[in-house]
């Protein structure tokens, strides 16, 4: 994502002050949902595992918390770190259902990776008690945003979430992989496709790689992962 160049973004700004419209963060005078200098404040994910995209400091072909992750995932595209300020959107958008924030969201997503050209788009799933409880699905969302900016086919019918299971937020390591094994089941329409699964944020992986298993098994070629942002690990091996 290239940002303006000096000249166009003040001229975005008095067209903004004429529109009356103001950056979702900061109320200042932007032509777009976040004015330039509140993008420049989120932490790209440059710096990172190339296979399950693990913010790293040094740059790896594929680092120590992904070797042992089965083959059901072709590799992750992870655009932004899970930080200060893009969490406290996230979390804006799922636990206080702020969908106002989706627009600046939007405004984060990535070009096309070349990788992607032919993918179907799926979003993760909620269980259907959670989606009544929560109204919509952000990942969802993201994938009906990342379908138009990407000309991309969405397909929200091929992957479906058969039993409800508890935030992965509030569990660690092996019982994450236990809260979501077996938890989806796709169909037979991506048989031979490309896809990329799509969810907002990507932490341990348990929930990709156990639905992207599902996807696997109902023929899909191959499975990339795509996460607006990736946790890394903080002190004592948890993720931040």
């Amino acid at each position: 994502m290239h940002p303006p160049t000096p000249v166009i973004e003040r001229i975005q700004q008095c067209l903004a002050r004429i529109a009356g419209q103001t950056c979702l963060l900061c109320g200042g005078p932007a032509a777009t949902p976040m004015c330039r200098d509140c993008v420049a404040d989120f932490v790209p994910n440059t710096v990172c595992c190339s296979h399950c995209a693990m913010p790293l400091s040094v740059a790896s072909s594929r680092c120590g918390a992904c070797q042992d992750w089965p083959d059901d995932c072709t590799a992750v595209v992870a655009p932004w770190r899970y930080v200060f300020p893009l969490d406290r959107l996230i979390a804006a958008l799922k636990y206080q259902r702020d969908l106002t924030v989706m627009p600046a969201l939007t405004q984060l997503l990535p070009a096309l990776p070349a990788a992607l050209a032919d993918a179907v788009l799926i979003a993760v799933p909620l269980h259907r008690q959670r989606m009544r409880e929560r109204g919509f699905n952000q990942a969802r969302l993201l994938a009906s945003a990342l379908s138009r900016r990407w000309r991309l086919q969405v397909c929200h019918t091929a992957l479906q979430r058969t039993r409800v299971t508890p935030p992965q937020v509030t569990l660690h390591g092996s019982a994450r992989r236990a809260n979501v094994r077996n938890a989806f089941v796709a169909n037979g329409c991506i048989d031979g496709a490309s896809v990329c699964l799509v969810d907002d944020v990507l932490t341990s992986g348990a929930t990709a790689l156990a639905a992207a298993a599902a996807l696997r098994q109902a023929g899909a070629r191959e499975v990339f992962v795509f996460a607006l942002a990736r946790a890394g690990y903080a002190a004592g091996g948890r993720y931040k």
